[in-house]
């Protein structure tokens, strides 16, 4: 590969120039200029992927079993591979992939990836890319969305494709290339003007009976309270509301119940299609759903397919979503593809893309009766914390005394993600509370390594005034009590949106 790892270029999206505005409190409207964006360009990456389950030193630990024994629907196996130039192991490391992949589907071998690429060679050391997709692993090229990144990958987003090198049946190691493709330049691949499309079907979220597509398989810790349970599922999603209707796809992924005081769940799942033109094509959604409200919305984060480089929000209503996303490829006006159609974007009235500043703290209380973190997946060997889950949902306030004005909560989980180090998994919905950002959410997925001074974790995306958002998120230690395991840490969120 020229310059095979050391050569590649990134791309940081902008296209408007952002006016200085209000200020909220806690957010503030930004001049884009000061973050020194200039236009976006394509980088391409190869590396390859070392799934290691075997031996003394596995990579890869699993830390949910499958709730029955006769289907891996439901397992979850925690990972910390390799990255290597070449298929060996022992060829040159340019960083590791650190996440989990989790059984998602009843009908075939298919694993929703959540992962982080944390790159330490040369330019990129400490630059992340994040993907988050699905990945039918007997596929022989599988595609998954890059929905963010930190450091030189700020506002990236992308695909990433997945082709098997080898596999041993005996130990079930695996060696997999990747290529990656990080935005940059749209017209180097033939990208056109974006298209806004309009998506409507039936999820089938089915709990009960001998053929249940909702299947528990993490059990709140607590018997007084849901929190932290988590369901892996396989849902149908059909264009009517019977079950019996047609059949369009399925939502394969998990929610999460990540909330203290209301139904609220952490949904993150592949849309997954099998119709007409949009066969094998998925839309990747994470975001918040409190359910008892009449109307939820989360953001698209992603896709592949026809479906690369998408983001736009997903609003449902009970069982009925609504789903409108942004198009990157060539779509036809008045078009009709049963379950979707193509819109015209001035409906959702954007205009002008602003880059605002928030800035808050995050209270992470481990201890005392009405601890916010409470863990719901133990690490499976007692001699290291690598794979232990905690679900969350922590104050979020103006000062740094949890005492001080609340303006929302983070509301999601945090992993542990790294063998070597103390690094972890966030995926978290800052759900706001105070002002004009009530009700409005911003997602973010990334890699925090809570030693550095200065961790940066990619938005992804987020709901009501955060729609179609992209940005990062910079994360300093407050104050960390070690008797206690309590921490306070100061967040400084950048994001872009209309």
């Amino acid at each position: 590969m020229a310059s095979q790892f050391t050569v590649f270029f990134l791309i940081l999206s902008l296209s408007t120039v952002l006016v200085i505005g209000e200020d909220h409190g806690f957010g503030r409207i930004l001049d884009r200029k000061l973050l020194g964006l200039k236009e976006e360009k394509l980088s391409h990456f190869q590396f390859y992927w070392h799934d290691i389950v075997s031996g003394r030193n596995p990579t890869s630990v699993p830390v949910v079993r499958p709730p029955q024994n006769t289907s891996t629907f439901g397992f979850v196996s925690m990972i910390d591979n390799p990255l290597t130039l070449g298929p060996k192991v022992s060829s040159k490391m340019v960083g590791r992939a650190q996440g989990f992949y989790a059984s998602a589907s009843q009908q075939e071998v298919s694993l929703l990836m959540v992962m982080n690429f944390a790159f330490i060679e040369g330019k990129y050391n400490s630059s992340t890319i994040t993907v988050l997709g699905r990945n039918s692993v007997f596929s022989s090229m599988r595609e998954m969305p890059v929905i963010g990144g930190s450091g030189l990958f700020r506002f990236s987003r992308g695909y990433a494709q997945a082709r098997t090198h080898t596999f041993d049946p005996k130990t079930g190691d695996a060696v997999v290339e990747y290529n990656v493709y990080v935005i940059l330049d749209r017209k180097l691949l033939g990208l056109k003007k974006e298209k806004l499309s309009h998506f409507q079907f039936y999820w089938h979220d089915i709990v009960s009976g001998r053929n249940a597509t909702s299947v528990p398989v993490v059990r709140p810790p607590q018997n007084t309270s849901t929190f932290g349970f988590v369901s892996m599922i396989d849902n149908p999603l059909t264009l009517g509301p019977k079950v019996s209707s047609k059949m369009v796809g399925r939502a394969q992924g998990f929610y999460a119940s990540a909330s203290q005081q209301e139904v609220s769940l952490l949904m993150v799942m592949n849309f997954a299609f099998i119709e007409g033109k949009y066969n094998s094509s998925t839309i990747t959604v994470l975001g918040r759903n409190s359910v008892f409200n009449s109307m939820r919305e989360m953001p698209v984060i992603g896709g592949s397919g026809l479906f690369r480089f998408s983001r736009v929000p997903m609003v449902s209503q009970f069982t009925v979503f609504f789903l409108i996303l942004s198009l990157s490829t060539v779509l036809v006006f008045g078009e009709d593809h049963g379950f979707g159609r193509i819109l015209d974007r001035k409906l959702l009235g954007l205009k002008k893309e602003k880059l605002s500043h928030f800035q808050f703290y995050w209270h992470d209380i481990v201890s005392g009766r009405n601890a916010t973190s409470v863990p719901v997946v133990r690490p499976p060997q007692n001699t290291s914390t690598f794979g232990f889950v905690s679900m969350i949902d922590n104050p979020l306030t103006l000062g740094p005394k949890v005492s001080s004005k609340m303006v929302g909560r983070a509301q999601g989980f945090y992993a542990s993600a790294s063998q070597q180090e103390v690094s972890l998994l966030m995926v978290m919905n800052f759900a706001f509370i105070e002002g004009k950002y009530n009700s409005s959410t911003i997602t973010v997925l990334g890699r925090n390594s809570v030693f550095n001074s200065m961790r940066e974790m990619p938005v992804i995306g987020g709901s009501g005034l955060f729609r179609f958002s992209r940005g990062y998120a910079q994360a300093r230690t407050h104050t960390f009590d070690p008797k206690t395991g309590d921490a306070i840490v100061e967040y400084n969120v950048y994001v872009l949106h209309y």
